[in-house]
């Protein structure tokens, strides 16, 4: 009992953020998923579809704003947990370098929406869902992360969440409404941007100074790595997305996105505690902690998947009654995401401390083959929901065996 105690005020720190992360990100999930029987019933399969189409794309040029900056931040700043001036400098830095590529991706997308008409027929919602890049600019999540505070993340985050459900239920009355829901997106994004902005400054004392030309280079070149690893990740997941709503339809793209919520909302304990341990594992460079942890994790995984097969009907049935009387056939198939997402994120450690090049390499050779499947499957004339959900789990199971081996390389070195 001692033991456990001893352990238990040993990672403090992280049982306490993994806590709050856990309650945030569990709502997180959870805030899009109790609308969506709402949204499903008021604007339909298909202008939901649309909605979640213009988000995705939106998602591509908030991954150019980010551009891997998160992941850089939250090392630096574990680093500098002490030194006020320099965490002031890091924040500036980055946030002047995101606010750049916003200001630029902002201009291309208005001359896009003026001269595509793909984009011009349904200027509005285009408009709308730029909007959610607000996540990208104003997201300060490395900065508690790397300072292991989530409690903060967590409250402001709740907060914007609980505003995205309300004016949803004000704002969506019709199906022509369905424009605003990206919208309510940003704005709620928006105001969790503000709020931490207001505790940055009170609680910690950070202020926001004009950086050098030389420190957003060197930020822009130490995230260009993350940059890349984060491209090549969005790819695989978001593509999906991108071929099922041009090539299949508007309605089986909300059918597959709403079976991603529900395995995104599955896989969050198992981002949530990489979250949690990077900045131990990384200023400790403590790989054989890490080890444990993924065991622990792809052990809770399989437990989780096989709940997830049990329940799976009642789940599609409570969320999107006989409109998603398919959905419950993907989950066995999506479900396979948790164990390999497992080793995929905690094998990652020790590539990101000792070996870069091969955490690119993991990136890009899944990425590659991720894209000669779809190839293939185009070709083949085989596009589907199912070969698209196939083409993603084998490119991510190779990433995590990829990984996997020079983590093992690794341990058995040291």
């Amino acid at each position: 009992m001692s033991y456990i105690k001893e352990k238990i005020k040993e990672n403090k720190n992280i049982i306490s953020n993994f806590s709050y992360l856990s309650i945030l990100q569990i709502f997180m999930m959870l805030s899009p998923l109790i609308t969506y029987p709402y949204l499903l019933k008021t604007v339909g399969l298909s202008l939901y579809g649309e909605s979640v189409f213009g988000q995705t794309l939106a998602g591509y040029i908030g991954l150019v704003i980010s551009f891997g900056f998160e992941t850089v931040g939250a090392k630096e700043i574990s680093i500098n947990y002490n030194n006020k001036k320099r965490i002031s400098e890091i924040v500036s830095s980055i946030l002047f370098a995101k606010l750049f590529l916003w200001i630029i991706s902002l201009i291309l997308v208005i001359i896009a929406i003026l001269v595509i008409p793909f984009f011009s027929d349904n200027k509005l919602l285009y408009i709308f869902s730029f909007s959610i890049c607000f996540n990208e600019l104003l997201s300060f999540f490395w900065f508690f992360q790397g300072m292991e505070k989530m409690r903060f993340i967590t409250i402001v985050n709740l907060i914007s969440r609980t505003v995205f459900i309300l004016l949803t239920f004000i704002l969506v009355k019709t199906s022509e409404d369905y424009v605003y829901i990206p919208l309510i997106n940003g704005l709620g994004y928006l105001l969790s941007g503000i709020i931490s902005f207001f505790i940055m400054f009170k609680y910690f004392d950070v202020r926001i100074i004009i950086p050098t030309y030389e420190k957003i280079r060197y930020y822009f070149k130490e995230s260009f790595l993350f940059f890349l690893s984060g491209g090549f990740v969005f790819i695989k997941e978001r593509t999906n997305a991108l071929i099922l709503g041009s090539c299949i339809g508007m309605s089986e793209l909300a059918i597959y996105d709403f079976g991603l919520k529900v395995i995104t909302m599955l896989k969050y304990p198992i981002v949530i505690s990489g979250d949690c341990l990077f900045p131990k594992i990384a200023r400790e460079n403590n790989l054989v902690f890490g080890n444990k942890a993924m065991k622990i994790m792809f052990s809770a995984s399989i437990l989780i998947y096989f709940a997830l097969i049990v329940f799976q009907d009642y789940i599609a049935y409570f969320f999107g009654g006989n409109n998603l009387s398919d959905i419950g056939y993907l989950f066995p198939l999506m479900g396979l995401y948790l164990p390999l997402t497992v080793i995929a994120v905690y094998a990652r450690f020790g590539l990101v401390l000792h070996l870069p090049k091969e955490y690119k390499n993991s990136l890009l050779y899944s990425t590659i083959i991720y894209l000669v499947s779809i190839v293939f499957l185009y070709l083949l004339n085989m596009i589907s929901i199912y070969t698209l959900i196939i083409s993603f789990e084998l490119s991510l199971a190779f990433e995590a065996f990829y990984r996997l081996y020079y983590v093992h390389k690794l341990l058995n070195k040291n």
